[in-house]
């Protein structure tokens, strides 16, 4: 019976060492390592956060896609273009001001321009008086009567030929003489003018604003040419 006893406190003695070293021992848990080809657990307040989150994204992203896409269709290529030519200011003003009270901004400009008047043909200076009167002696005797001998600077004793407003003319007369083995020149006289346009943006060249269309319509000699935008 005593032994009993005592084996009954030693078990006891046993389980309270026991438990004692149980309690003083930290347990650690360490999350289980990723598992190929399964996805960790997600709650379910957290999947609907995340596809929140996405939609939103989606909805930005469309917004912006479809922002960029009406601006692209919406936004045309301006082209310029120019109305003239005019021969005076005051008619620049009056399609100015035409297009001005349509709504449609222009801008004037002048252009110095420059244009043949004249063509002169004529045989080259000679060293003196005398030779001139040579070349014109010979002249006579081929029965060419229209010449005159130059006496002024710097075409002095140069022999000329005639003033012609016709190129096609002056060619003409620049065969003849060079018949009689003469080498005439020809010198083109220039006459200096300004010309007047009107410029404005307008963005289809096809269909231009019906008061620039009347305008066009009721002057045939007023042109609308395409410019570049500067």
């Amino acid at each position: 019976m005593r032994a009993i006893v005592l084996f009954l406190v030693f078990l006891n003695l046993a389980f309270f060492y026991w438990a004692s070293e149980f309690d003083s021992t930290q347990l650690v848990l360490q999350a289980p390592n990723d598992v190929s080809g399964y996805k960790p657990i997600k709650l379910l307040t957290e999947l609907e956060q995340e596809i929140e989150l996405s939609s939103n994204e989606l909805s930005v992203k469309a917004e912006q896609i479809s922002l960029e896409t009406a601006t692209k269709e919406n936004i045309k290529p301006q082209k310029c273009f120019s109305l003239g030519p005019f021969d005076s200011n005051e008619k620049s003003d009056n399609v100015y001001d035409t297009l001005f009270v349509a709504g449609i901004q222009s801008k004037q400009r002048k252009v110095n321009q420059r244009q043949p008047k004249s063509y002169w043909v004529y045989l080259p200076v000679h060293e003196s008086l005398a030779e001139a009167k040579k070349v014109v002696n010979f002249l006579e005797q081929n029965n060419v009567d229209e010449f005159y001998i130059w006496l002024e600077e710097p075409q002095e004793n140069a022999v000329s030929l005639g003033l012609f407003k016709k190129l096609s003319t002056a060619r003409d007369k620049i065969a003849e003489i060079k018949k009689l083995d003469l080498e005439p020149e020809i010198e083109v006289r220039f006459e200096e003018f300004s010309e007047y346009w009107v410029d404005f943006n307008h963005n289809d060249a096809g269909h231009q604003p019906k008061v620039i269309e009347e305008m066009l319509r009721k002057n045939d000699r007023m042109l609308i040419l395409e410019t570049k935008c500067s």
